[in-house]
């Protein structure tokens, strides 16, 4: 059920006010803006909460009447909700809604504060794009297209460092002087280094890691742990990691804007290129599927992509939109 505002206090509580008063979080902003909006009637109130908030913070004394009457509601409040009380049993003068408010704005003045120090940082890289970002302990992680990593803007050198990734990302991790652990979240595992090099793969149907250089421990959501050394590649099955033999440059291709094909089919090719630039191809002829590919394709355009796989393969593909449709020559 929507919320019902009916006194100041209610108003001054809602973190949705908080956010827009205090101008911290854009999307609490919005929030409020859009229930006032909505909710005209509140007005009133809201004006009188931001009134009070403004001559707290600013140390000017409050018009007697306006604390009288503000009195009175903090009073009822607290007879209808004791155990929601700010305040419990105190005895009651005209300075005391000014105490409990000066306490209400501490609090959000705080809160507002922790949440600037910790609120998550996000980078995602658009449909058909390599990004690059520079972490706060300069750590170096290169996004594949439609990827996103989430961590918090408050690192230091000795704190744990943590990353949550949902698509494709390569990492040089730099170690710090007290040896933090970095620490990779991803769908299926975690990821525990202090510094190195490593691919991730964190998809829905797909979730793998390759090493490069150094050393890390994936950690199953069992709590088993794979020691993994250099070249080694792991790919999650059913929630077991399984080893297995493949070509780095077919892995890794991707960091410079390039598909590599070996071997495998058009029908499995076909959900590389959909993922990467958030098109849909289709097939006229569904037996095209079965047709092998084996290749490198430059893979930072889709329309010289799309020129690249005719050539190379004898293909035909008519674009409209973000529907692709390939023919035979």
């Amino acid at each position: 059920m929507e919320k019902v505002f009916s006194s100041v206090e209610d108003i001054i509580a809602d973190e949705r006010f908080a956010g827009w008063y205090f101008k911290t979080d854009q999307r609490l902003y919005s929030e409020w803006e859009t229930y006032v909006s909505v909710h005209p009637e509140i007005q009133p109130l809201v004006d009188e909460s931001v009134l009070l908030l403004n001559q707290l913070n600013t140390e000017k004394e409050v018009p007697a009447s306006q604390v009288v009457s503000a009195e009175q509601r903090l009073l009822q409040s607290i007879r209808q909700k004791p155990q929601q009380a700010v305040v419990r049993r105190m005895y009651i003068k005209r300075g005391a809604w000014i105490a409990a408010a000066a306490v209400i704005v501490l609090m959000l003045t705080g809160a507002a504060w922790w949440w600037q120090m910790n609120r998550p940082a996000s980078v995602q890289a658009n449909y058909g794009e390599v990004l690059e970002k520079i972490l706060p302990d300069g750590t170096k992680v290169l996004l594949n297209a439609h990827s996103k990593i989430s961590y918090a803007c408050n690192w230091n050198e000795d704190a744990q460092r943590e990353v949550w990734l949902k698509g494709e990302a390569f990492f040089h991790v730099t170690k710090t002087a007290s040896k933090s652990r970095f620490i990779v979240h991803a769908n299926e595992f975690d990821i525990i280094v202090t510094g190195t090099q490593f691919n991730v793969v964190s998809k829905e149907k797909t979730n793998s890691v390759m090493l490069t250089e150094g050393s890390i421990i994936l950690v199953t959501r069992d709590g088993k742990e794979l020691h993994m050394k250099p070249g080694d590649f792991a790919e999650m099955n059913n929630g077991i990691p399984e080893m297995k033999t493949v070509e780095e440059g077919s892995v890794l291709a991707w960091r410079d804007r390039k598909l590599m094909f070996t071997d495998i089919p058009l029908k499995e090719a076909i959900p590389l290129i959909e993922e990467h630039y958030g098109i849909t191809i289709k097939l006229k002829d569904a037996s095209l599927g079965d047709k092998p590919m084996r290749g490198i394709l430059s893979n930072d355009n889709l329309n010289v992509m799309l020129q690249s796989l005719e050539a190379a393969f004898g293909l035909k593909a008519t674009r409209q939109g973000d529907v692709v449709t390939i023919t035979g020559s």
